[in-house]
Protein backbone atom coordinates (compact mmCIF):
# COMPACT_ATOMS: atom_id res chain seq x y z
CA UNK A 1 0.00 0.00 0.00
CA UNK A 2 1.52 3.33 -1.13
CA UNK A 3 -0.14 6.20 1.53
CA UNK A 4 -0.17 9.83 1.44
CA UNK A 5 -1.55 12.46 3.68
CA UNK A 6 -2.82 15.99 4.29
CA UNK A 7 -3.58 18.20 7.10
CA UNK A 8 -6.69 16.46 7.49
CA UNK A 9 -6.48 13.38 6.02
CA UNK A 10 -4.88 10.51 5.55
CA UNK A 11 -4.86 8.18 1.97
CA UNK A 12 -3.81 4.82 1.30
CA UNK A 13 -4.08 3.40 -2.14
CA UNK A 14 -3.33 -0.39 -3.32
CA UNK A 15 -0.73 -1.60 -5.14
CA UNK A 16 -0.11 -4.31 -8.02
CA UNK A 17 -0.16 -7.87 -6.08
CA UNK A 18 -2.88 -6.42 -3.64
CA UNK A 19 -5.87 -9.11 -2.91
CA UNK A 20 -8.27 -6.06 -3.50
CA UNK A 21 -6.23 -5.54 -6.70
CA UNK A 22 -4.23 -2.15 -7.60
CA UNK A 23 -5.73 1.29 -7.98
CA UNK A 24 -8.13 0.85 -4.67
CA UNK A 25 -7.73 4.29 -3.02
CA UNK A 26 -9.45 5.27 0.65
CA UNK A 27 -9.74 8.40 1.75
CA UNK A 28 -10.31 9.27 5.87
CA UNK A 29 -11.02 12.72 6.57
CA UNK A 30 -11.26 14.68 9.99
CA UNK A 31 -13.57 17.01 10.24
CA UNK A 32 -14.92 18.78 13.99
CA UNK A 33 -18.40 20.08 13.49
CA UNK A 34 -19.99 21.59 16.81
CA UNK A 35 -17.99 20.60 18.96
CA UNK A 36 -17.56 16.71 17.69
CA UNK A 37 -15.08 14.91 15.90
CA UNK A 38 -16.28 13.28 13.09
CA UNK A 39 -14.72 10.59 11.05
CA UNK A 40 -15.34 10.67 7.17
CA UNK A 41 -14.40 7.44 4.67
CA UNK A 42 -14.66 7.74 0.75
CA UNK A 43 -13.02 4.95 -1.16
CA UNK A 44 -12.85 4.66 -5.00
CA UNK A 45 -10.85 2.76 -7.55
CA UNK A 46 -9.07 3.75 -10.68
CA UNK A 47 -10.40 0.96 -12.87
CA UNK A 48 -13.57 -0.95 -12.75
CA UNK A 49 -13.44 -4.67 -11.37
CA UNK A 50 -15.86 -7.33 -12.43
CA UNK A 51 -17.43 -6.57 -9.25
CA UNK A 52 -18.45 -3.21 -9.71
CA UNK A 53 -19.57 -3.88 -13.05
CA UNK A 54 -22.49 -6.70 -11.23
CA UNK A 55 -25.33 -4.69 -9.71
CA UNK A 56 -25.64 -7.71 -6.73
CA UNK A 57 -21.73 -8.31 -6.29
CA UNK A 58 -21.78 -3.86 -6.25
CA UNK A 59 -24.78 -4.15 -3.83
CA UNK A 60 -23.26 -6.60 -1.53
CA UNK A 61 -19.95 -5.79 -1.48
CA UNK A 62 -21.26 -1.32 -0.59
CA UNK A 63 -22.96 -2.96 2.36
CA UNK A 64 -20.09 -5.27 3.83
CA UNK A 65 -18.23 -2.37 3.78
CA UNK A 66 -20.92 -0.44 5.34
CA UNK A 67 -21.36 -2.73 7.85
CA UNK A 68 -17.04 -3.20 8.92
CA UNK A 69 -17.04 0.43 8.36
CA UNK A 70 -19.72 0.96 11.42
CA UNK A 71 -18.32 -1.51 13.15
CA UNK A 72 -15.38 0.44 13.32
CA UNK A 73 -16.81 3.83 13.95
CA UNK A 74 -18.82 2.32 16.98
CA UNK A 75 -15.33 1.02 18.30
CA UNK A 76 -13.75 4.38 17.98
CA UNK A 77 -16.91 5.70 19.75
CA UNK A 78 -16.44 3.80 22.94
CA UNK A 79 -12.83 4.21 22.89
CA UNK A 80 -12.83 7.97 22.27
CA UNK A 81 -15.27 8.12 25.48
CA UNK A 82 -13.37 5.55 27.71
CA UNK A 83 -10.22 7.94 26.98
Amino acid sequence: MASAGGTDHLQVATLPGHDLGSGLHIRFTFTRRLGFHYLVVSAWQNDPTRCTEKRLCNIASRVGAWGLWRVLAETLTVSAYAA
